[in-house]
């Protein structure tokens, strides 16, 4: 009675190529799904936030319908007791006057503004998404944005959020393709192992009692 064997040994292969088909599904993860591992963490340790232009405080800005217009070159809308880890912010807006620059500054609690934690931007003439990355993630008190540095901008801003979460870019035609050279790759493996190994017994042709 040898027909335990087979299955022990045939069990043994199907084990083997499971473990083959799970390192390649985390392989794939880790090399073209990197965006969902970090949405995941992002998720997990740092808390999204959203503002709209009437949460923040305006400075030298002039809010008419929607739009804030520039009374002087150095406007700005401060959002106080943010009090969160940020790692990036994002905000939609748009300037009325081509080759204005923005700045986005942050500081600590009990902190003033500063230069050196700044980041310096270019403004868009059309409804754009900024996304800003800081040099490494920090407590943050407050956040100013000097949306324009030129009299008589007029901005229109949606939104800012704190900590954003990375769009996932789900490719299916490549999903499609990385797996079918998987299955192909598999199945090449088998039928090299099986002309390496002629003689073994598979459980449909096992009729040894």
């Amino acid at each position: 009675m040898v027909w335990w064997k087979n299955i022990f040994e045939n069990g043994r292969e199907f084990l083997f190529y499971g473990f083959l088909v799970l390192i390649i599904f985390f392989a794939d993860i880790l090399l073209f799904q990197r965006e969902l591992i970090s949405n995941i963490f992002w998720d997990q340790n740092y808390k999204e936030q959203r503002f709209s232009v009437t949460d923040g405080e305006l400075f030298q800005f002039k809010l008419n319908n929607g739009k804030l217009i520039a009374q002087s070159n150095d406007p700005n809308i401060t959002f106080g007791n943010v009090n969160v880890r940020i790692g990036r912010i994002s905000f939609v807006c748009k300037n009325s006057i081509p080759g204005a620059v923005g700045q986005v500054f942050y500081r600590k609690t009990n902190e003033p503004f500063s230069e050196s934690h700044s980041i310096i931007y270019e403004t868009n003439s059309n409804l754009n998404n900024k996304i800003l990355d800081f040099p490494a993630v920090q407590a943050v008190e407050s956040l100013r944005f000097d949306l324009t540095n030129l009299e008589n901008d007029r901005v229109v801003c949606r939104e800012f959020v704190i900590n954003p979460h990375s769009p996932i870019n789900f490719n299916l035609k490549g999903l499609v393709l990385r797996l079918t050279i998987y299955v192909c790759f598999l199945f090449f493996a088998v039928l090299m192992d099986a002309e390496c190994n002629p003689t073994k017994t598979f459980l449909s042709g096992s009729d040894d009692f």
